[in-house]
């Protein structure tokens, strides 16, 4: 197998799509793109530049430096990372996020959104706990096909949630970032200019560099911001950025003449290399170190500010004097020693005095205590919030004496009121058409697949999350609906809308409220989940389906049918599951199975259920083309396989009178298990005569069921 070439493959398609900042990055790394095209200062390599890298490095992981114009929202939601809490929060506060491209190398949450902003604007580093952000002036984002170092690949994900491995967005395919989202973020505040000493001699850097690491121990105001960085370093913020904001302050202590810079900059370089160990090696660290180093020189250079030089007691130069550090270096306690030993008289002290100091720290405490208590109450009034108490019985022999409901049915034996279904369905099998077939059996009171009857009282909504508007329309102008006022769709392809959020969560208990919904038809399960975590996480799945149980009490909802996938690989007869977290199949009050032959019933669906108070055993589905309608009745798939090889056998044996078994086992395609047991439906059905064959190793010969065979050959003239 080759080694992959994810620079010298896509950097010109990358460059053809309108993406300029094309950097190549080692191997199966994140870290570190060439030194020159990354920062606010520096520039797009051009297409010779590109070329050259082509060549030199065409096993290169590729990175995009972002336009001008594009933000990437990048949420890390793995290994414990907050970004989905800080998603949410920030979604309840600005607005849904519209669905855009993005790029990760994990499923779910995780990856890098890109929006259209406008230009100029001043971005932050972090949005919070777990999203930071990615634009022309910091950072760059890795992109597909590169490689994970832990193995996974870097792919691009669709607004509608498609991931194909090939195609690459246009600039023109990215969605604008919300007005709210642009102020939210920037607060309306533009960027400053970079700093116009991109072409400072190289000469005067390294010598501002010597000139600021000033020798000997570290200054009082050194220290501090040595146990600030070493407080970063151990913190869960974005270290780079950290550190890179705290070079500016150190190193213009170094320039106003405070002493111990050299040893401050040594220790936190020290540091940084050790904290990013787990992505960098020592050497590509320290030169990151040193790339900050000379951004900060060239700020400080740019900034014709006058300076003044430390002297005298503002550099307070007793080294460390005083300062406690804790173990991870942070700054505790300040004692300065004092300048002399001599202590001043203790003042005198009188009994009133004493008592009105008493009287205000009374007031202090009950004020601490007020507010503390103040707190704890919003506290559990914020967790309290949304709950719902069910009631209860307290004694088990009321509990046992309650009458007992009866069952009622949205549609009977296969849906009870109140409960959830499940329609477990195999890649390409009909789901769209069986649903379609279910909402115009409730809309018009037909039974349902033509055998089970339906209740058709209140009405139906169709959350469509994989159709187009156009498709779903014509596939319900197909079915021939007689009462399309009694059912209502909301259409949601292309948009995230986790319902897991608490802001969609009213939003679709007010719609449902609204449409008088009795029936919920969520289409599919793996669509409607996007944006609510991980599909394989039995937790995340849990969260969303008890939010649909929510949901359903708040509005009224009688009833939910949900469409899920298979696997794509082929589950043994009778033993199909759901994709994804187990949870899924142990949801539902009902599990509805639709599945398709194999061999020559390859074009034939069955259908079964089975659950709570169900037990519908499996029977094939017709589809009658001209009124577009699916009924069920007829055999299962083992019954029908068995007996399109009985046909099989039948007309082999009529073709070749007195063939063995072995000879039928040759010539009938199908599993030998299947063909016995075919053989002997033929026989018992008087299809086949079956005869004990004469001579050496015995057995049965078999010939077609007519009367010129009922005497064997050598039984007589």
């Amino acid at each position: 197998m080759t080694d992959p070439r994810p620079y010298a493959d896509t950097a010109r398609v990358y460059r053809e799509a309108g993406w300029r900042g094309v950097l190549p990055l080692p191997p199966k790394a994140k870290f570190f793109p060439p030194v020159g095209f990354t920062g606010r200062r520096d520039v797009d390599p051009d297409d010779v530049q590109i070329d050259r890298w082509v060549h030199e490095r065409p096993q290169g992981n590729i990175a995009l430096r972002l336009p001008d114009n594009v933000l990437g929202i990048d949420v890390d939601d793995y290994d414990g990372k907050a970004g989905a809490r800080t998603l949410a929060e920030r979604e309840a506060e600005w607005g849904l996020l519209p669905a855009t491209w993005k790029v990760g190398s994990r499923n779910g949450l995780s990856g890098i959104r890109m929006f259209i902003v406008p230009t100029g604007m001043a971005w932050p580093g972090q949005v919070g706990d777990g999203i930071e952000t990615i634009h022309r002036g910091h950072r760059y984002a890795v992109v597909q096909p590169s490689v994970h170092p832990n193995g996974g690949i870097y792919r691009w994900t669709a607004p509608d949630g498609t991931v194909d491995g090939f195609t690459i967005p246009r600039l023109a395919d990215l969605a604008e970032l919300p007005d709210e989202w642009v102020m939210g973020l920037s607060g309306g505040r533009f960027a400053k200019p970079a700093a116009e000493r991109a072409d400072a001699d190289p000469e005067e850097v390294r010598a501002a560099l010597n000139e600021w690491a000033t020798p000997g121990e570290a200054c009082r105001q050194v220290a501090a911001r040595v146990g600030e960085a070493t407080a970063i370093l151990h913190g869960s913020g974005s270290r780079h950025d950290g550190i890179r904001d705290a070079m500016l302050p150190l190193l213009r202590l170094g320039q106003t003449g405070h002493s111990g810079v050299a040893w401050a900059l040594e220790h936190v370089k020290q540091g940084f290399v050790e904290a990013i160990s787990n992505r960098a090696n020592p050497t590509e660290a320290a030169a990151e170190f040193y790339r900050m180093q000379v951004g900060g020189v060239l700020i400080i250079l740019a900034d014709l500010r006058p300076t003044e030089t430390c002297s005298g007691p503002t550099c307070e130069h007793d080294p460390l004097a005083g300062l406690v550090f804790d173990m991870q270096g942070r700054i505790v306690a300040d004692n300065p020693v004092p300048a002399s030993t001599t202590l001043p008289a203790t003042p005198e002290v009188t009994t009133d005095q004493v008592a009105a100091v008493e009287a205000e720290i009374a007031k202090e405490t009950m004020r601490a205590y007020v507010r503390e208590e103040a707190r704890e109450r919003v506290k559990k009034a914020r967790a309290a919030k949304g709950i719902v108490i069910p009631p209860s019985v307290g004694n088990g022999r009321d509990y046992l004496n309650l009458p007992d409901e009866q069952v009622e049915w949205v549609v009977h034996d296969l849906l009870p009121s109140g409960g959830n279904a499940t329609l477990t369905a195999q890649f390409k099998t009909g789901k769209t058409t069986l649903m379609g077939e279910l909402v115009r059996s409730l809309c018009d009171g037909e039974p349902f697949l033509g055998k089970f009857k339906v209740r058709a009282e209140g009405r139906v909504a169709l959350f469509n999350y994989e159709l187009s508007r156009d498709q779903q329309k014509r596939w319900l102008q197909s079915v021939d609906i007689v009462n399309p006022e009694r059912f209502s769709v909301w259409d949601l392809r292309g948009y995230r809308m986790p319902l897991t959020n608490p802001a969609v969560e009213d939003m679709v208990v007010a719609w449902l409220v609204e449409h008088e919904i009795e029936t919920w038809i969520i289409d599919p399960f793996a669509r409607a989940f996007v944006g609510s975590g991980d599909e394989n996480d039995n937790g995340d799945v849990s969260t969303f389906l008890d939010t649909i149980d929510v949901i359903k009490r708040k509005s009224g909802v009688a009833s939910v049918v949900m469409p899920v996938h298979t696997g794509r690989t082929e589950a043994e007869e009778g033993a199909e599951h759901a994709r994804g977290a187990s949870r899924l199949d142990d949801w539902p009050d009902v599990r509805w199975l639709l599945t398709r032959g194999k061999g020559q019933q390859n074009d034939v669906r069955y259908f079964r259920a089975t659950g709570r108070d169900v037990e519908v055993e499996e029977e094939s589905l017709t589809f009658e083309e001209s009124t577009r309608r699916l009924t069920m009745g007829g055999w299962d798939r083992s019954t029908d396989r068995l007996r399109a090889i009985e046909g099989q056998i039948v007309a082999a044996v009529t073709e070749a009178p007195g063939m063995s078994q072995r000879g039928i086992l040759d010539t009938v395609e199908g599993r030998q298990s299947d063909i016995k047991k075919a053989i002997k439906r033929a026989v018992d059905g008087r299809r086949l005569i079956q005869s004990e064959r004469e001579g050496r190793g015995g057995g049965y010969s078999y010939y077609p069921f007519e009367s010129r065979y009922f005497t064997q050959p050598g039984e007589g003239s």
